[in-house]
């Protein structure tokens, strides 16, 4: 490489390291040192995100990112047998939390603890019954599952396929060890676990790392605000069935339940709690339909149904911000406050009493 080359391959090299600094500087500046939860790009600052713990161990865990943690915790109190809990939001988010107040995980996990059962749930967002079944699946191979309980929300059959982060469930377990192939006399590293901890090094240690996750959030935040924006996009806006998802999504249900018969599991399903103090964003018609076809599907297989959609009383839901760009408060239709959260864990229980 001649002088001039050389100039000029380091002067790129120069530009290319300053651009990334000025960009990681300017997202610090527009984040201003308060960062986002990415985990829930709906949820609002007046909600906040909580996935228990009991004893310093989860029982409240999202997918392929900290499964193993839930299940060693599980291990380590052999507790007897396991209640399984899949969800959405609406499981691990509290409106106008205060210290010391529990999503409907933990007070579920007290009440059943004396009955010699162990509660383990696992939500996230815009969670649909594709993944689910996937969930399901695997966590059947790891837990002596005796119970599982489905919330079962409209908005959610109308999502469509699943996420990475569910669909590599079967990779959470990462080996310690390395892979020596002695016919070749080649040492083989496991890529995934090399993977994991560059990344968990990165992640810990250097903070333009995190800001990678938080400018995507931003982005994606932003363009949802333009959308809802241009097309006058609200909370209240009705949502029609999307039926190839609806399909998608049923089909999952009619798995998970086969499955469930199959291995003798109990299974209590329930339609979501919603706001009923103002009107709903659905189609009636499809709702309504949505829910009967749902008991139907429950009966079917012999399991039990509830309607939950209505055992949270008005004052316990609340306001989230807004969604476009109006800078308005807006009614929140899935999460509510503590109070709703112990209401939600209650009937829960009382229902599995009564399924023995």
């Amino acid at each position: 490489m001649n002088k001039k080359k050389e100039y000029i391959y380091k002067l790129e090299i120069f530009f290319s390291i300053l651009g990334g600094l000025v960009g990681l500087f300017l997202l610090n500046l527009m984040l201003d040192g308060d960062y986002t939860n990415t985990e829930e790009v709906m949820l609002n600052k007046g909600t906040t995100t909580i996935f228990e713990k009991f004893n310093g161990n989860l029982i409240h865990c999202r997918d392929n990112r900290d499964a193993y943690e839930c299940i060693s915790g599980y291990k380590t109190r052999n507790n007897g047998n396991v209640v399984l809990l899949l969800g959405n939001s609406q499981l691990h988010a509290i409106n106008q939390f205060t210290d010391g107040e529990e999503a409907t995980s933990l007070r579920l996990f007290k009440k059943l603890t004396p009955l010699n059962l162990d509660l383990i749930t696992f939500s996230y967002g815009n969670a649909n019954l594709q993944e689910h079944s996937v969930l399901f699946e695997y966590l059947l191979n790891q837990l002596p599952i005796k119970t599982l309980v489905l919330p079962i929300v409209f908005d959610d059959m109308r999502e469509d396929g699943v996420r990475l982060d569910v669909m590599n469930i079967n990779n959470n377990s990462m080996p310690d060890t390395k892979e020596i192939n002695v016919d070749n006399s080649i040492i083989q590293f496991n890529q995934e676990y090399i993977e994991k901890k560059i990344l968990d090094y990165l992640e810990s240690n250097y903070e333009f790392w995190y800001l990678r996750s938080e400018g995507r959030y931003h982005v994606y935040k932003n363009m949802r605000f333009i959308r809802n924006y241009l097309f006058n996009i609200k909370p209240s806006t009705i949502r029609k069935k999307i039926p190839v998802a609806y399909k998608k999504n049923f089909d999952s249900l009619t798995l998970i339940l086969e499955l469930a018969k199959k291995k003798n599991i109990k299974v209590l399903i329930y339609i979501a709690p919603i706001r009923n103090d103002i009107e709903l964003p659905y189609n009636l018609e499809e709702y309504n339909e949505f829910k009967k076809e749902i008991e139907l599907i429950t009966k079917k297989y012999e399991f039990i149904f509830r309607n939950y959609e209505n055992i949270v009383p008005s004052e316990f839901w609340g306001l989230k911000d807004s969604t476009n760009l109006e800078e308005k408060l807006e009614i929140d239709y899935m999460h509510f406050t503590y109070k709703g959260h112990e209401i939600l864990a209650d009937k829960i229980y009382y229902d599995m009493l009564k399924y023995k």
